[in-house]
């Protein structure tokens, strides 16, 4: 959620959302990180057979035996040093960090926020008919799961060769403070901040606060719309994780205490929320908060909320 680091999500070997990873107003791009090498997985309606092929230590049982796998009926290298069951984030993020640097080399004096619009700007769209895929008020093609869209080495090397560097970094923030009540289980409450003469021709990132008194986080769905309508969801209804240290509850025993994913959320506070899909909009102009509770049985108040917009 941080305005300098570069959120990369994971897709499998068909260009689509992996069953691990999550969406996000904060994705900037995805790259391929692989399911969980298991044919009998049925996770992500079966296509969990794929994963990444890396270095492994010296030796058929290395650090990760699962590359020495004989539930496939296709044979293993004579030279097991090798897995073939990597996956994760942990393989998406270093192909694009591998991506930067052959950016950096073609341009090395690219700033990181220049990288970061080149990536956002030469990502290719894919998984097209994805339902969630919009178009952006600065033209660019986004969406909650994928970002803008699966990193292109070769795209963005082409247009970083010309690049010239973007303006010194401005921002501006605003707040409002509507302490407006949210009805339980009802219709959304919003706030709009109006922003003018800001002296930015250009969004690159957002940071949204929001404070609530809400008994249960996880009741609520928020989303935040931008001048050119563009919309952010930032957080949408989901179960919270507890830790029993006695491991007394109903969920599963771990290796610090019980962890139930079916508890109740914390009651409200001030969240920070980061917004990378507005890249190239317009700044001045009405933003729009949205707040809803979509569970019944208890009801909270829209205390106050602000935004940062960084840009140039």
């Amino acid at each position: 959620n941080y305005h300098g680091v570069f959120s990369i999500t994971a897709l499998d070997d068909r260009g689509v959302q992996t069953n691990y990873s999550e969406e996000g107003s904060n994705i900037l791009i995805s790259a391929y990180g692989g399911e969980f090498c298991i044919p009998s997985y049925t996770g992500d309606g079966g296509h969990g057979t794929h994963a990444l092929t890396t270095t492994d230590m010296t030796g058929a049982l290395g650090a990760n035996i699962g590359g020495f796998n004989t539930e496939f009926s296709a044979p293993d290298y004579a030279n097991g040093s090798y897995t073939k069951c990597m996956n994760g984030t942990s393989g998406a993020t270093p192909q694009a960090a591998g991506g930067i640097a052959l950016l950096l080399q073609a341009n090395p004096n690219l700033t990181w926020r220049d990288v970061r619009i080149i990536l956002a700007e030469s990502a290719r769209k894919n998984d097209p008919s994805d339902s969630d895929w919009t178009t952006n008020g600065g033209g660019l093609h986004v969406n909650h799961k994928y970002g803008y869209g699966v990193l292109d080495v070769d795209a963005a090397v082409t247009k970083a060769k010309t690049w010239c560097n973007v303006a010194p970094e401005k921002t501006v923030t605003k707040s409002a403070s509507p302490n407006t009540p949210i009805p339980d289980a009802g219709a959304a409450v919003t706030s709009t901040i109006a922003v003018s003469n800001s002296g930015l021709a250009a969004v690159e990132f957002v940071d949204l606060n929001v404070a609530t008194n809400h008994p249960s986080a996880g009741d609520l769905n928020i989303t935040l719309t931008s001048p050119q309508g563009t919309v952010s969801t930032v957080s949408v209804p989901h179960g919270c994780y507890t830790l029993d240290s006695t491991n007394s509850c109903s969920g599963t025993p771990g290796p610090c205490g019980c962890i139930d994913g079916s508890a109740s959320c914390a009651a409200g506070a001030s969240w920070r929320f980061g917004v990378v899909r507005l890249i190239n909009e317009q700044v001045n102009g009405n933003w729009t908060l949205s707040v809803r509770d979509r569970t019944a049985g208890n009801t909270g108040t829209l205390l106050s909320w602000s935004i940062t917009i960084y840009g140039r």
